[in-house]
């Protein structure tokens, strides 16, 4: 392989890599089912998040706000989807130690993302308009719902959907 690689590089040979880190690669092979490790969109998210804090003009602030909304969307909208994945593995209700890592990277991942959108808050205010028609407190109540929800598929509620 690594021959491939460096006759890749002098242009001897054509190499393709599914994935621009081979290790990344190898680990992401199947499910994860024992964590809520993000580290394919996560990213994302933060690159979104450092470009709103540190944009100067209006316009640079509104396509940066656009993009974070787009992809914290994008990673919240999957959290429910993981919880119900870890739980009909059957790993979860075996293994409470699973079940607890779990619920422990969850709130970890809450932590962080309303860290960021408290800073959001502090910098541009709660009715800051991140798109036309969703100002920060309706991001937060929908963040906030999907935790919950994907918080309540791995504990087993019945209605897991119902957020009180």
């Amino acid at each position: 392989m690594w021959l491939k690689k460096w006759l890749g590089i002098l242009g001897l040979a054509t190499v393709t890599v599914t994935s621009p880190n081979i290790s990344e690669a190898k680990k992401t092979k199947g499910v994860q089912t024992s964590n809520f490790d993000y580290h394919n969109n996560f990213p994302k998210v933060k690159s979104a998040y450092a470009l709103l804090i540190n944009a100067k003009d209006d316009k640079t602030i509104r396509n940066a706000a656009r993009s974070f909304v787009k992809e914290l969307y994008l990673l919240i909208k999957s959290l429910p989807q993981k919880a119900d994945i870890m739980v009909k593995d059957g790993n979860i209700r075996k293994d409470k130690k699973r079940k607890a890592q779990a619920l422990r990277n969850l709130k970890k991942l809450e932590d962080e993302i309303f860290g960021m959108l408290d800073v959001i808050k502090n910098k541009f205010g709660n009715d800051f308009k991140l798109t036309e028609d969703e100002t920060l407190f309706d991001l937060s109540i929908g963040v906030g719902r999907y935790f919950v929800i994907a918080e309540n598929i791995l504990e087993g509620v019945e209605n897991p959907t119902s957020v009180e």
